[in-house]
């Protein structure tokens, strides 16, 4: 079943290529953007982590100490304190 998941996921994101330039409009006016990068990703290599700040700039930037697990229930009080710092009220 976990495996039939992963291949179902793998192919409804296959064609998503997003266009990070499409949220510069967002950023100016006030949004905030959020991203995490697992530094042992061997998925998504951490060199993307420069691709995105180089693109967004205003976005803030966030690397945790593992592979492309994010929401292992390690990561979930870091990621959980950086989204409580960075709420505006």
């Amino acid at each position: 079943d976990a495996r039939r998941r992963v291949y179902h996921t793998w192919m409804n994101m296959r064609a998503l290529h997003p266009r990070l330039t499409s949220l510069r409009p967002l950023l100016h006016a006030g949004l905030q953007a959020e991203a995490w990068f697992g530094t042992q990703d061997a998925v998504i290599p951490i060199h993307h982590a420069d691709v995105f700040k180089r693109i967004l700039p205003e976005a803030n930037m966030y690397w945790l100490g593992c592979g492309h697990d994010l929401f292992h229930h390690e990561n979930r009080q870091p990621i959980l304190d950086s989204l409580n710092r960075n709420i505006t009220p």
